[in-house]
């Protein structure tokens, strides 16, 4: 056997290790204290949640309410930073607006069969927590005589991105939002955290061969085969009318990503469903967080064009990944750059020479295409960060062991919850 093959069934292999080590990590932490399996706790009710008193029922003329879903083998305490952080945004909102922040636990335990039952779970309990929130304000009088408009966003993370986008499609099916006990629930904002838009077929950290890849999605399910494009699901979520006018509908659309190969699970390609035949525009617009570890806003606009594009499916998955991203790409998205590797150890690598310095996507209203972004966030250094930003980003504390490890994320999420919150 050449060398070249060898030193590439190495690293194939080692790839494929630390994937499924990685995924075994995960489920081992899933809940606090590791005492008792997920899949035997209730579902959370809106009670159980952290809530926010209304100082004024009479001065409320807004509401909005906020859902969370956490990702594969996940925990609804991933997000628990995120939701407390909107909480507190929400109460610099005065009191005229009412902000309630909701951590979806109807996936624990059972993430493993596939994005079409998570995401069905998912709208299920989307509803059952509107539809108690909303019997408990109206017995508090906010709900009365007069509409108050009653906005509702979701944030998936990871594999709870996917989710909450199918289940997007399931509850807004009309042309403005859906209706509970006769009043309607329109759609704010979208927003995803390194969630895997394009799935992970050519998206691993390490390339590795399409049979390796097969084997790990077999390996993990229906979710496993999903996100390793082993069906048409992502691709009909990426280009179909079902899914796509539902996405279209929310007043905003915000994709967070990790950048410069410190995401093991989920690169910035598919993150930030970036394409390496995809021309469409990005706009930098800069930043006002007030943390270095946001990198920009790339903005695209948003284009009628998607509703009447044709879009028949590719022969490959790098022909679908271009019409998912060019696709999606057209619904008008803010799609917000992380990079963590202050946070993590590095590696030098000797006789590299490199720099992430870019003027050409750094600088304030330049202009990059999807195919230019999606090279120029790769890590073009001599150092090497350990890719373990996936529980960064969201400051994921499910126990208090990761509470320490990730709490460097927690500025991320401050900002994030002022965007969503607005």
């Amino acid at each position: 056997m050449k060398m070249t093959e060898m030193t590439s069934t190495t690293l194939s292999l080692v790839a494929t290790i630390l994937l499924i080590l990685l995924y075994g990590l995960s489920a081992y932490t899933t809940s606090p204290g590791n005492k008792k399996n997920p899949s035997s706790t209730p579902m959370s009710t809106p009670t159980q949640q952290k809530g926010r008193n209304i100082p004024n029922r009479s001065k409320v003329n807004s509401i909005h309410l906020v859902v969370l879903a956490h990702g594969f083998v996940g925990s609804s305490r991933d997000l628990i930073v995120l939701r407390d952080a909107i909480m507190e945004y929400g109460k610099s909102q005065g009191e005229t607006c009412y902000v309630k922040s909701y951590c979806a636990s109807s996936n624990e335990g059972r993430t493993r069969d596939g994005v079409v039952n998570g995401g069905t779970r998912l709208a299920s309990e989307i509803r059952q927590f509107v539809g108690e929130e909303l019997v408990r304000l109206e017995s508090e009088g906010v709900l009365g005589e007069e509409d108050v408009p009653v906005r509702l966003s979701l944030v998936g993370n990871s594999l709870g991105g996917l989710y909450a986008r199918f289940a997007a499609s399931l509850l807004f099916t009309g042309n403005d939002g859906f209706k509970v006990g006769g009043i309607t629930i329109k759609p704010s904002a979208f927003v995803t955290t390194a969630s895997p838009w394009l799935g992970c077929a050519g998206f691993t950290y390490l390339p590795l061969p399409r049979s390796v890849e097969i084997g790990i999605g077999i390996g993990l399910g229906k979710t496993g085969r999903d996100l390793f494009r082993m069906n048409s699901l992502l691709f009909e979520m990426g280009s179909d009318n079902t899914f796509i006018k539902p996405l279209a509908l929310f007043d905003r659309r915000i994709a967070m990503s990790n950048v410069r190969s410190t995401d093991f699970l989920v690169p910035h390609g598919t993150g930030l469903f970036l394409d390496k035949d995809n021309q469409t525009p990005h706009k930098m617009e800069g930043t006002r967080a007030a943390t270095k570890l946001i990198i920009g806003t790339y903005r695209t606009m948003k284009r009628e064009v998607w509703a009447a594009m044709t879009r028949k499916r590719p022969n490959t998955i790098s022909g679908e990944n271009y019409v998912i991203s060019s696709t999606i790409d057209a619904l008008g998205w803010d799609k917000i750059a992380v990079d963590v590797t202050e946070t993590l150890p590095t590696v030098k690598i000797p006789f590299r020479r490199g720099s992430n310095s870019n003027p050409n996507i750094s600088r304030t209203n330049s202009v990059s295409s999807s195919s230019n972004l999606l090279k120029a966030l790769n890590n073009l250094s001599n150092r090497v960060p350990l890719p373990n930003g996936h529980n960064i980003i969201v400051a994921n504390s499910k126990n208090k062991l990761y509470e320490k490890l990730y709490k460097d994320g927690k500025p991320i999420m401050d900002y994030l919850a002022s965007v969503i919150v607005g």
